[in-house]
């Protein structure tokens, strides 16, 4: 009689602990897109949330608020020599074709070191918004912190995260999701 106690008990820890492994879990409802006024915008201390972090869909640079300033006004134009890096899912570290990709960029850069460029992380649509936006402010990170590495001036490379807010395939599977999980790259030029 004893040890059967004792299996319950031992069984119903087991339970009580599986429920709260799981109750930790989000639900996958439906999102608002950042979209309108704020999104994607670089953010200033007034706009970011408490922590310095994100807020209504807002990302901070990779800069101090004070060196802001240095950003050029309006938005970057595409460069079709800068081509597009693309990443694995919910990662944000770069593979061989990534890094292959980066030194082609990296030339362009080298050649035009008065040139601002911006670096864009952008992700697919699974996960949460605010998850999206870390992960894409990641990538964009881990992209800048390669090419300064590789000899790019830190102060000609600034950082945002779209999330996923703007998608350049429509579609729910992985041949969309592929092509959203990308940093990107503008020119101030």
């Amino acid at each position: 009689m004893n040890r059967s106690k004792s299996v319950q008990f031992v069984l119903l820890g087991m339970l009580v602990l599986l429920l709260l492994v799981s109750g930790g879990c989000g639900r996958r409802g439906t999102k608002d897109r950042a979209k309108g006024p704020g999104a994607g915008e670089y953010s200033t201390p007034e706009r970011a949330g408490a922590e310095g972090g994100i807020s209504e869909g807002i990302v901070d640079l990779d800069i101090p608020p004070a060196d802001r300033s240095r950003i050029p006004a309006g938005e970057p134009s595409p460069v079709p020599e800068l081509r597009t890096v693309y990443f694995e899912y919910n990662r944000f570290n770069l593979t061989e074709d990534a890094v292959a990709t980066l030194e082609s960029n990296l030339a362009w850069i080298l050649a035009r070191p008065n040139v601002m460029v911006r670096i864009e992380g952008h992700c697919d649509e699974r996960g949460s918004e605010e998850y999206n936006l870390a992960l894409g402010d990641k990538r964009a990170t881990a992209i800048r912190n390669y090419l300064v590495t590789r000899g790019a001036n830190a102060d000609s490379l600034v950082t945002i995260s779209f999330g996923e807010s703007r998608p350049v395939e429509v579609g729910h599977d992985e041949s969309a999701w592929r092509y959203n999980r990308r940093g990107e790259f503008k020119a101030w030029q």
